[in-house]
């Protein structure tokens, strides 16, 4: 199988609203500065379960807000993406709204989580999403493995540019939607590009295929490749 975020009616003075702004401002400043001395703490402040995977030096991925230091797991990309429905679950049951909208965060591209994090007017403490700070110094903590997917080394099959394809049947999970399954029979010889072309056709998608991602054996698809370079089989 492959693996697919009391307003007053009194009108204040200008100088007052100016006032206001600068007040908010240096009050996000200082809550990050305090949340800043003791953010390399954080982590532990998280369940067990629930705390970051082992991060890999040198290695990173993401971008914008989203660029940490990338991480490896063993565990299947569906089972992380089950870990990510229960620590956001938790959250959005006892804190409502505020989790929801991170969760989306972490869903978006770094673009659309950029405009979204600003909109909640959370700030990043280090530059990156995985601990925001509220105007009110309540602190936000998410997990790498909430916000990017796990790096992944792989040796890949040698490309036979002889090699007659065989029909696999694959199929399809959406990480972000578990229930959303489908599958295409293929000829494996074709690229993984095609491949996401005809997942897109299939699934009557609205997207762009360079929002496609997939996954197959905790190791994302690349591009260029065929599809048995991956070794992905039938079923």
């Amino acid at each position: 199988e492959i693996e697919n975020t009391v307003q007053s009616n009194r009108k204040p003075s200008e100088s007052t609203g100016k006032e206001s702004k600068s007040t908010t401002e240096n009050k996000k400043q200082e809550k990050a500065k305090v949340a800043e001395g003791f953010s390399a703490n954080l982590d532990s402040m998280l369940e067990p379960q629930f705390r970051n995977f082992p991060e890999e030096e040198g290695v990173w991925s993401g971008e914008g807000l989203k660029k940490m230091k990338g991480y490896k797991s063993t565990m299947q990309i569906d089972k992380i993406s089950q870990l990510r429905e229960e620590f956001f679950k938790n959250r959005i049951q006892s804190q409502g709204l505020i989790w929801k909208q991170i969760r989306y965060a972490c869903m978006y591209d770094s673009v659309k989580c950029q405009h979204l994090i600003t909109a909640l007017n959370l700030t990043p403490i280090n530059g990156c999403m995985n601990q925001l700070v509220d105007i009110n110094g309540v602190l936000y903590i998410i997990p790498n493995f909430c916000i990017n997917d796990p790096y992944m080394e792989k040796e890949f099959v040698k490309a036979d540019k002889t090699r007659t394809g065989d029909l696999v049947n694959i199929k399809f999970i959406n990480t972000y939607s578990p229930l959303d399954k489908c599958e295409i029979e293929v000829e494996d010889n074709i690229s993984v590009e095609e491949l996401k072309k005809k997942y897109i056709k299939k699934d009557g998608l609205n997207i762009k295929i360079e929002n496609v991602r997939m996954f197959f054996g905790g190791a994302e698809l690349k591009n260029e490749f065929f599809v048995y370079q991956h070794d992905i089989r039938d079923g």
